[in-house]
């Protein structure tokens, strides 16, 4: 190195190289300072700047869009709005055409309702007036006023035919059918009263008309009631509890039916029914029944094991007196063999 260099530096000359570099050093970094300071801010300007123009550009966006939901809600509630009147005029009219319709289908239900009513009382007073039925209880046009005492010829339910005649009567069947001539036919078969066939006719007012093939002569028959003939039950007539029920000799086909009442049926093979009265007078029993006058016959009786003897009759019991069918196979079945080596012996 040097003198030159080594040289120490005086005050003065060290003074004055401070003044000389430290302004120039400050100068400069204050001048950087305030240039960058400068572009510092110039930069956040431009970026307030930008960012004030993108906060207005949203806020326009926001209500760019605010706007495009309003008009959208506006829009919709107004299509809403047709949509319901659109729909309020289908339902006006639709409600108009069911009130139409209504107005056509009430008239046509009651016409329809009226007519049902009309067609009912038409039938009733064709039947009434006009009957096509056999069925009923027919007594002769001739006998004017009808009494207990007179005989009617009753067709019944079944194809059951009777003659009633007061508390008795004769049992048998009937039938009705077309001849090749188309003519129709009346079969009537009561066992010793009326076994006949007639072409018959119903007439106006209830008229039975019967013919006999052959016979000119034309019967004719009107439809009445029976007047009731049953005898009352005397309150000092007596009963036996053991004789309450229904009971049959198996030999000759005969029922008794007695009741608690007082009141007796007879069912004689099914053939002839009569109701009657009856009365205990000690061991016999007192029957009642009326045809045109009263009737009576006393019956001796006794029951023992089960078994109602009357004269040379022997009955079992096979209804109760509340109605329940009793079993009586084996007093039948010895009945029917005692019967069988009876006829073998006679034979």
């Amino acid at each position: 190195m040097s003198e030159e260099q080594n040289k120490p530096v005086s005050e003065n000359e060290q003074e004055n190289l401070n003044d000389i570099k430290e302004p120039e050093t400050v100068q400069i970094f204050e001048t950087e300072s305030d240039e960058s300071n400068s572009e510092i801010t110039e930069e956040n300007n431009e970026l307030t700047e930008s960012s004030e123009l993108d906060s207005e550009a949203e806020t326009e966006a926001k209500d760019s869009e605010a706007t495009e939901v309003i008009e959208t809600a506006e829009e919709k509630e107004i299509a809403d709005e047709t949509e319901i009147v659109s729909s309020g005029e289908k339902n006006t009219a639709s409600s108009d055409k069911s009130s139409k319709w209504k107005s056509v289908l009430y008239p046509s239900t009651v016409v329809a309702f009226v007519l049902v009513i009309v067609s009912i009382a038409v039938f009733g007073i064709y039947t009434t007036f006009f009957q096509t039925s056999v069925k009923g209880a027919w007594i002769s046009t001739e006998i004017e006023e009808v009494t207990s005492s007179d005989s009617f010829l009753v067709l019944g339910d079944n194809n059951v035919a009777y003659m009633a005649m007061g508390n008795m009567r004769y049992m048998g069947n009937y039938s009705t059918s077309y001849d090749d001539a188309g003519e129709k036919i009346l079969t009537v078969n009561i066992p010793n009263i009326m076994q006949t066939t007639f072409k018959y006719e119903m007439k106006d007012n209830n008229i039975l008309s019967l013919s006999v093939e052959g016979d000119e002569t034309e019967y004719t028959f009107k439809n009445v009631q029976i007047p009731d003939s049953r005898l009352p039950v005397p309150d000092d007539y007596k009963r036996d509890a053991l004789l309450y029920g229904t009971w049959r000799d198996n030999n000759y086909g005969i029922e008794y039916t007695f009741r608690e009442d007082g009141t007796m049926l007879i069912n004689e093979a099914g053939v002839v029914e009569a109701d009657c009265i009856y009365d205990i007078q000690d061991n016999t029993i007192h029957v009642e029944y009326w045809v045109g006058e009263t009737y009576t016959m006393d019956m001796e009786y006794t029951v023992e094991n089960g078994k109602l003897e009357i004269g040379s009759m022997s009955f079992v019991k096979i209804i109760d007196k509340d109605g329940n069918t009793l079993n009586t196979e084996a007093t039948e079945t010895q009945s029917i063999e005692e019967t069988t080596v009876e006829q073998t012996t006679e034979a």
